[in-house]
């Protein structure tokens, strides 16, 4: 999603308070507050950030849903109170493929139909298979 810029760069001459009497829409001002800080609180740096968004223009960026190390679950599992741990994050050309800590194989695909990411998840699809 593309924002609509709500700061503009200034001459150095002139005082910050002289910028806020001038500005006349206080709710724009408290938005480009706000996302000043939704940006520092990222705690990249601006070139970070640019090469993040070239990334994602050039369609090299993904987002995965998940890492290595975070828990997944198994409508199989449940009755067992048994829940795997990613081990493995394998990026090919044409897919991401998982591998849990029993060696089991798992896409991208797989997660929200056979493998999920939180017991509630995978208790809610173990109903629907009832």
């Amino acid at each position: 999603m593309m924002f609509e810029r709500l700061t503009r760069w200034e001459n150095n001459d002139k005082d910050v308070a002289d910028l806020i009497e001038e500005k006349s829409d206080f709710d724009g001002l408290t938005e480009a507050v706000n996302r000043l800080a939704e940006y520092e609180d990222s705690g990249l740096s601006p070139e970070e950030v640019q090469e993040l968004a070239k990334a994602k223009a050039d369609g090299r960026l993904v987002v995965l849903p998940c890492k290595v190390e975070d828990s997944i679950y198994r409508p199989e599992g449940l009755k067992y109170s048994v829940f795997w741990t990613i081990a493995n994050v394998t990026i090919y050309p044409d897919e991401i493929v998982f591998t849990d800590d029993s060696d089991n194989i798992f896409t991208l695909d797989d997660i929200g139909k056979t493998v999920f990411l939180s017991r509630e998840e995978a208790e809610h699809a173990l109903e629907g298979m009832k």
